[in-house]
């Protein structure tokens, strides 16, 4: 028979972080006991290291295995990642098409409701998002080198990585995004380019990840422009250049107060660069 005086053990813990950009994070803590009772604890941190290395220490803490829930919130993501690994945790990270359903299946609210730290913590309870995993430095600098630069031997590394590395697969999926959208700007024409774009459309699908769906909003909004640099080459690199170097011009001379000599200072530079 059971001791009735016995405390209940932890089981598992969950923590649910609704991440902020210059605001603070909101981190809910859900503590699950063999006894079938749940604890539940909040705190806040600042988006700073002081911040994140606060909320390592705090998750490192919790006597379970846990594992942390977030919503992409730009890329507040990575360094909350970085921190849950610090603490021994595991990161899982849903996207808009998850949050619909958390919404309905919790909260019963509008699309329009936030959801905040608590509701993550019951992602579990509604689907099984795989673990978030972080690429290490040697493999970001695969993943963005492309692809016809690579080696045999780098090809085989890149291999290795996708087969040892990504078992969720979302490595490999979103490298397969970015390539085909070089392939799709190397096209020669409308034709080639429409083709290229219904296969990114099917990669993205494949993909699943909020990164890759705003990729393809972006290429979708912007479509026409890119016609008109697939058909004519066109783009606004030079105009871009000369502008960063009138920046650089007055940020050297700590601002010009009269204008000519400002526009003299240009002038000459581009003259003596046009020589060389």
């Amino acid at each position: 028979m059971q001791d009735q005086d016995k405390p209940a053990g932890l089981v598992r813990a969950v923590a649910g972080i609704d991440a902020a950009i210059t605001a603070r994070h909101h981190i809910a803590v859900r503590e699950f006991f063999d006894d079938g009772t749940e604890h539940l604890s909040r705190f806040t941190v600042d988006p700073t290291l002081a911040g994140l290395e606060r909320l390592s220490q705090r998750l490192a803490a919790v006597p379970a295995p846990l594992t942390a829930v977030v919503e992409p919130t730009s890329m507040t993501w990575l360094a909350l990642a970085l921190a849950v690994e610090r603490a021994g945790g595991r990161m899982e990270m849903i996207g808009a098409r998850h949050s619909s359903r958390l919404r309905g299946a919790i909260m019963g609210k509008n699309k329009s409701d936030v959801i905040d730290s608590e509701v993550l913590t019951h992602v579990g309870e509604i689907f099984d998002p795989p673990p978030l995993v972080l690429a290490s430095p040697g493999q970001l600098a695969l993943l963005l080198r492309a692809g016809e630069t690579l080696s045999d031997r780098y090809s085989d590394r890149l291999s290795q990585v996708f087969d040892l590395d990504d078992p969720t697969g979302k490595l490999q999926a979103a490298w397969n995004v970015k390539e085909q959208l070089r392939a799709l700007l190397r096209t020669g024409s409308l034709q080639d380019a429409s083709a290229a774009k219904t296969r990114l459309g099917e990669l993205v699908d494949h993909a699943a990840q909020p990164e890759t769906t705003r990729l393809w909003r972006t290429v979708c909004r912007w479509w026409k422009e890119i016609e008109v640099l697939i058909v004519t080459g066109a783009t606004t690199a030079k105009l871009e250049a000369n502008n960063t170097a009138i920046k650089h011009l007055k940020r050297t001379g700590r601002g010009f107060v009269n204008s000519r000599n400002y526009t003299t200072r240009i002038m000459l530079r581009s003259a003596a660069r046009t020589a060389a």
